[in-house]
């Protein structure tokens, strides 16, 4: 058995085939070293509509989050003032929200497509936005079933 030292230690070598897959993977690597910032650049396919709105996709629990964080306070303030229940809220909307949860869904899709990886910034962790997105949701099953059991508006 003989050795091959390639930057990745001392290697055993049993057959072509394998030095061929140490070069592939070596190529692979130079490729995705970036030497401008010295950081690791991992090239990543881009993804599909089809796959991203699938069922296990990134983009229908990102979308759905961020439209349950954005619309439950607006929604539950205007129930307040008005004593209008969110069914009426969404039968008589304000064209203003439905604009704004286009462009967030729209802005949501352009990194889901081109499969960007999500990073921290700051703060405001990926994981804080799962969370918060989810207990947004859990939020308006809640208020919805409240309503539906009351028969109108919870806040009044």
């Amino acid at each position: 058995m003989s050795s091959l030292a390639r930057g990745f230690g001392t290697l055993p070598i049993r057959s072509t085939q394998s030095i061929q897959n140490i070069v592939r993977f070596s190529n692979i690597r130079a490729k995705a070293f970036n030497d401008t910032t010295g950081s690791v650049v991992v090239p990543r396919n881009k993804l599909s509509l089809f796959e991203a709105m699938g069922v296990f996709g990134p983009a229908p629990e990102r979308i759905n989050c961020r439209l349950a964080m954005l619309m439950f306070v607006p929604m539950a303030m205007r129930e307040m003032e008005t004593s209008e229940a969110i069914v009426e809220q969404f039968l008589n909307p304000n064209y203003g929200q439905i604009a704004l949860c286009c462009l967030v869904v729209w802005a949501s899709m352009i990194p889901i497509l081109k499969n960007v990886k999500d990073e921290n910034f700051g703060f405001m962790t990926v994981r804080a936005e799962k969370v918060n997105g989810r207990a947004a949701m859990l939020a308006w099953a809640v208020l919805l079933a409240l309503e539906h059991q009351a028969g109108g508006a919870c806040f009044f």
